[in-house]
């Protein structure tokens, strides 16, 4: 943030990943080229996927449609999940809206306000940056289905104001910290090979989370 689309310029080459999202957060060089990747997506997918208990024909509502957007939006629609997508931009959600559908995927737009779609949304993924500096989500989830999913890809602070409403709404709730995890662990199989030791690394997290390097109160 914010330089994972204006990157893709400046490199030689993109991982499918990479150019299916439009946007690169990982970079590796090799024999001199420099190769662009994306981790979001996948590193999303397996950060819910043990607690959402299967993507196919369930709905997913994006909040923003900007680099991490992307590369979520695609692997939930890759994993057979139908996606609503809201920005503040409309242009852009039908942009991503598009891109979805490209690829087979099911997707639609809506305003960025509450709606309909709060009774019967699965997992409600807010990926703007509103929040870092503890500031209130524009608009309000009441009436959100209790059986929602919701999760903020911010980890610092680790429960935003977002956050907080949703699970006093009876909402099951998760901040970004395990998808940065995940981005991380699949970033190093990319860098090096092989499997990453994720629980090594989340101990490390964990750890640098205690020391105050990530969360500062």
């Amino acid at each position: 943030l914010p330089h994972k689309e204006n990157i893709v310029s400046l490199l030689d080459t993109l991982t499918p990943q990479a150019q299916r999202a439009g946007a690169v957060n990982t970079v590796k060089i090799h024999e001199g080229q420099l190769i662009g990747h994306n981790t979001d997506g996948d590193g999303f997918v397996r950060s819910v996927e043990e607690e959402l208990h299967g993507f196919e024909g369930k709905k997913a509502v994006l909040l923003g449609a900007g680099g991490a957007s992307k590369g979520i939006a695609l692997a939930l629609a890759e994993q057979g999940m139908c996606l609503h997508i809201l920005n503040r931009t409309p242009e852009k959600a039908k942009g991503l809206a598009q891109a979805i559908e490209r690829e087979g995927g099911t997707a639609s737009t809506g305003e960025f306000a509450p709606g309909d779609w709060l009774k019967d949304v699965d997992l409600l993924v807010q990926t703007t940056s509103v929040g870092l500096h503890r500031e209130s989500f524009p608009f309000s989830l009441e009436g959100i289905s209790k059986q929602a999913l919701v999760v903020d890809i911010i980890f610092n602070p680790m429960e935003t104001a977002f956050l907080k409403e949703a699970k006093k709404l009876g909402c099951r709730t998760h901040n970004g910290l395990e998808m940065l995890l995940y981005q991380g662990a699949l970033a190093w199989e990319f860098w090096l090979g092989g499997q990453a030791p994720v629980k090594e690394m989340r101990q490390a997290l964990k750890n640098q989370l205690f020391k105050g390097m990530f969360n500062k109160g």
